[in-house]
């Protein structure tokens, strides 16, 4: 560090760093609340930016100690508009979450547009004892033990809990996901959750993707066959799949390569079904 408004510059930064790493902290803060301290010191750094770029220094009390020159001010404005993009990009997942208001106020006027939702959420602002527990804040409420027995709504022909339409909409629970809950919660067994299996269920989601990535940049043909033009896309004869797997491998980046325990064989699957643009899989993805 080569001048003293540099360090006075970074002190003052660090010092907002430091109220926002001792707020975010805890098992008890819920994503809601995350995204509104995240929201807010990127509202804090925009403010900064605008007004450091103005020559107005009351948010950095060191730095309005020392005699900062023009070029200092142009390098701080560079820095914190940097530092503004980054912290959008790294936290883009919370920062663009839907929170629907039922979920913070499910007292207030409902806009629902899920008419099945609707119906439910104005039954449970009719229940006078369930409107008590919500003086102590919207997540006791959610989690209280009458929300998951009594309401419930319809999805996909299956009946969801509400608390679980809630987890869903936050956290972003994927299909396969939330259907285990749902068995779960029905038969009365716990949910367990195994953390291993989280890592690798990514790691085969990315590879999936690359599979699909790699597969759509084959050239194939229309089917010859049928009446009706068919939709789907063929590749050639000699494309099968232990010819694709391998090709596959020859170009994915290491920790997206996948492993081809069984390779299928002719009475086990049928070949014009693996060789299908929509419908070639590989055994790890």
């Amino acid at each position: 560090m080569k001048r003293k408004t540099d360090i006075e510059y970074l002190t003052d930064l660090f010092t907002k760093f430091n109220m926002v790493n001792l707020q975010l902290p805890g098992d008890r803060l819920n994503l809601i609340e995350k995204k509104s301290i995240l929201s807010a010191f990127l509202a804090r750094v925009k403010l900064m930016k605008q007004n450091i770029g103005l020559g107005k220094f009351s948010q950095f009390p060191n730095l309005s100690q020392t005699s900062c020159q023009e070029d200092d001010v142009s390098t701080y404005v560079q820095h914190l508009n940097a530092l503004y993009s980054d912290f959008e990009s790294r936290f883009e997942d919370i920062l663009t979450m839907v929170i629907p208001p039922w979920i913070i106020n499910p007292y207030s006027d409902i806009e629902e547009t899920n008419v099945i939702i609707q119906e439910e959420l104005t039954e449970l602002s009719t229940n006078e004892e369930l409107k008590v527990q919500f003086k102590n804040g919207y997540q006791q409420f959610w989690l209280q033990d009458n929300i998951p027995v009594t309401y419930t709504v319809w999805k996909n022909g299956k009946k969801v809990y509400i608390c679980l339409k809630l987890f869903l909409a936050i956290f972003s629970v994927i299909q396969r996901r939330e259907n285990t809950i749902a068995r779960k919660i029905q038969s009365g067994s716990g949910i367990i959750e195994k953390r291993g299996e989280d890592k690798r269920s990514f790691n085969n989601v990315n590879k999936f993707e690359a599979v699909k990535e790699f597969i759509a940049s084959l050239k194939g043909h229309e089917s010859h066959y049928g009446r009706a033009k068919s939709r789907r896309i063929y590749l050639s004869a000699e494309n099968n799949i232990t010819a694709l797997w391998n090709l596959y491998n020859q170009v994915a980046v290491e920790n997206l390569k996948v492993n081809y325990k069984h390779p299928p064989t002719r009475t086990s699957v049928p070949p014009t079904t693996m060789n299908s643009y929509k419908d070639v899989r590989f055994a790890d993805c």
